[in-house]
Formats: C-alpha cells, structure tokens, sequence
C-alpha cells in the first residue's frame, strides 16, 4: 500500500509536519545489519517519507543554500533539451519545465521517487524513467543540457557516468552536478542523529571510498571523494571545468541568525559546472 502524505498550505504548518515525522522515524533507531544504499534508502517508507517531508518543509539546506546557486548555473534553460540524473520526485523538472526549457527528461533508481515524479510532472511532456545511473542509456549527442542534484554521492564509481554524460552532450553541451560536500563526506564522527551538527571533524579526507553514516535514522553508505577527484575525473572524461561553487550561505536565504552562523562554519554542498570540451585529435 502506498502512503500519501499531504501539507497544508502554509509553511509553518509543512515545518511542524516535518519535525514530527522527522522526530517519529529518528525515535525508531533502526539497528541495520548493513548500510542502504541510495536506492535501498528511497525505496523505503518510512526513510521515504522522513526525507520528502524535510524537502517539503522549505527547512531543507538543498531549498534554502543550494538551489539558488544550481539555478544561477543552470542559467536560461529555454528551448534546451535537459535531462536530469536522480530526479527524485520531479519537483526540480517541474521548475525546468517552467522556466521553458524545451524537452526534460529524468532518471531515478527509485521507484517510489518516479511515482512521485510521475504524478508532479503529470500533463507535462516529461519523462521519467526507473533506473541506476551505472546503467543509464543516452542517444549521443541527444541533450543540451544534464543535470544531478545531490545524487552522484552515492555512487562508487562516476568515471564511467561521466564518460556517457559527455557523449549524450551536444557540442558545447554542459553538465552541472551538485554533491555533498567532501569536507562533510570524509568523516562523520561528530555526528549526532536528530540534531543540527555543532562541531564538525575533518579527517581521512585524502582516503576516497565509502563512508557509512547514519542519516534519517537509517545506516547509509555513500561515497567520498575530494575536491581535485571530481575535477580530475571531468577533465579526463573529456570536460572543461567552468565553474565551482560551495553555496555561501546568506542572510536573505536563512532567515534566522543563528542558523545562518552555524552554516557559515563549514560548506555543506560543491556544486560543479562544465562543458563538453572537443576530444583532442589523434
């Protein structure tokens, strides 16, 4: 059975909405044998729901610190052909639609996500596909425009998606990620499950490979990398690197004064933009 979750109309009450299933699925402690993957993790219901309802409650960092920046980098998007890896429930392809690009497309390896992305993007001409981005399948030179959010740590290897996210680009095609930070991905000892972080450890940072956390109540597993990886495996796989962000946060995103002081402290996102640079002739 599939459980709907509906929120009011205002945002105080899609907030309180999500502090109590936030806090009801922390109070659970899942004790896991092992750490989900991403898929595993939105396949879940009650993960599902916990995280939907922190994205919807607009409390969210991905809302308030990274969107603007992606959307500043993303730029005018009208006529493009886009597609978007890990496009969760569509709300991002919806934002796409609307600001005119001229076809969108999406892939998510969940299927609890792409029913939800179906139903957002509904009499639109979306679509939205169930799938591993280790397997996604793009017609070369079919797309001006590819896009991840917060999506690409989760997966062990990225050369390979790389490799045929610059083949399905046009020429001078772009390609523009978003991830969790490395300083945030390389160790997570200070952690403390149903809190905002205080203190922040920064150690192994040059040790890429998994990293398993708990998040949303859940043991997960995700992937770190460095800053210079990501650079490195994009111009090996045949980018020119245009952009680099870490969405500094500012006072007319936060709001709150306090909040804003404690995510100056440390980066929460890199966000990349590059383009499809020619291959060297032989």
């Amino acid at each position: 059975m599939r459980r709907i979750v509906t929120f009011g109309n205002s945002g105080a009450g899609k907030r309180t909405l999500a502090r109590r299933l936030f806090a009801a699925f922390s109070r659970k402690q899942l004790k896991l044998g092992a750490a989900l993957s991403g898929p595993e993790f939105f396949e879940g219901v009650d993960t599902q729901a916990a995280y939907q309802a922190r994205r919807a409650s607009g409390a969210a960092p991905n809302e308030q610190i990274e969107q603007p920046v992606f959307d500043d980098m993303v730029g005018d998007v009208r006529a493009l052909d886009v597609f978007e890896l890990g496009c969760g429930d569509g709300r991002y392809g919806r934002s796409l639609l609307e600001r005119g690009c001229h076809s969108y497309g999406g892939i998510d390896a969940s299927s609890r996500m792409v029913a939800a992305a179906e139903l957002e993007l509904a009499g639109s001409t979306a679509v939205v596909t169930q799938g591993r981005l280790e397997e996604l399948e793009l017609p070369d030179s079919s797309h001006d425009l590819i896009v991840s959010r917060t999506t690409l740590h989760w997966l062990a290897e990225i050369s390979p998606l790389f490799v045929k996210v610059r083949r399905a680009l046009r020429p001078k095609g772009r390609f523009v990620f978003s991830v969790e930070h490395p300083v945030l991905t390389c160790c997570d000892a200070a952690r403390v499950e149903g809190q905002g972080r205080r203190h922040w450890i920064v150690d192994d940072y040059f040790v890429s490979g998994p990293r398993v956390t708990e998040w949303f109540g859940a043991r997960v597993q995700k992937y770190h990398r460095t800053i210079e990886q990501y650079f490195q495996e994009l111009r090996a796989s045949g980018f020119l690197v245009e952009d680099l962000r870490e969405a500094t946060p500012t006072a007319q995103q936060m709001g709150n004064p306090g909040e804003l002081r404690r995510r100056q402290r440390v980066p929460v996102f890199l966000l990349i933009g590059a383009s499809r640079a020619p291959l060297p002739k032989p």
